[in-house]
C-alpha cells in the first residue's frame, strides 16, 4: 500500500513539474501514453466488474462451513479491502489516473513551450530513437 501511495505521489509531483513547464513530453507521445493509461483503466474496470460476478455462495454447498468458505473467497476476490483483488485493482487504477494526468500536463507543457524548445526536444528524441 505504501508503494502505491509513493507512486501516486511521484506522478502527482511529475504532473506539477509538467504544469510549471519543468517537464515536457512531446505532445504526440504524451497523448498516446495518456490514451493507453485510460484504455488500461477501462480494461481493469471490466475485470473488476467480472470479478464480482465469479463467486456464487450456493455453489459451495449447504453446510455452514461451505457458506463461510464461500464468503471468504468472495471477499478475497471482490471485497473492497486492500488485500482483495478488487482492492488491488482500485489501487492500480488510482496510479494509472495519476499517470494519465501527468502525461496530459507534460504534453500541454510541450505545446505551450516555444518552437525552439520543441525542436530541441524532437531532435533529442530522434537521436535517442536512432533516426
Amino acid at each position: 500500500m505504501a508503494d502505491q501511495n509513493d507512486m501516486k505521489q511521484q506522478f502527482a509531483n511529475l504532473a506539477s513539474a509538467a504544469q510549471s513547464g519543468k517537464l515536457l513530453i512531446e505532445d504526440d507521445t504524451a497523448e498516446r501514453c495518456a490514451k493507453r493509461c485510460n484504455a488500461y483503466i477501462q480494461e481493469l474496470q471490466t475485470q473488476m466488474t467480472t470479478a464480482t460476478d465469479l463467486i456464487h455462495q450456493n455453489s459451495f454447498g449447504d453446510l455452514g462451513s461451505a457458506g463461510k468458505y464461500a464468503r471468504k473467497i468472495h471477499d478475497l476476490g471482490s471485497g473492497d479491502s486492500p488485500g482483495s483483488y478488487v482492492g488491488a485493482v482500485k489501487q492500480h487504477i488510482a496510479v494509472l489516473q495519476q499517470m494519465a494526468d501527468m502525461f496530459k500536463k507534460a504534453g500541454q507543457a510541450f505545446k505551450n513551450s516555444d518552437s525552439e524548445t520543441q525542436a530541441r526536444i524532437r531532435q533529442t528524441m530522434q537521436s535517442l530513437n536512432g533516426k
